[in-house]
């Protein structure tokens, strides 16, 4: 039993793919497939960067600042 618990079931570890019954094939959804294309990786940076600047420039980092 080396290939794991549910291994004749045809799931993998992580749940990521499912094999569809009878072809074999795995299905894999639309999101999954975006989230390798490199335009994710860009977008999400971008998201993460605009959050910071937004919080950077926000009144709650003047609160949290130390007045000097």
């Amino acid at each position: 039993m080396s290939e794991g618990l549910f291994a004749g079931a045809g799931a993998t570890l992580g749940g990521e793919q499912k094999k569809i019954a009878g072809n074999g094939k795995s299905k894999v959804s639309k999101i999954e497939e975006f989230k390798k294309t490199p335009l994710y990786t860009v977008l999400l940076n971008g998201g993460l960067f605009i959050a910071g600047v937004v919080l950077i420039q926000s009144p709650i980092m003047d609160m949290l600042a130390p007045q000097l």
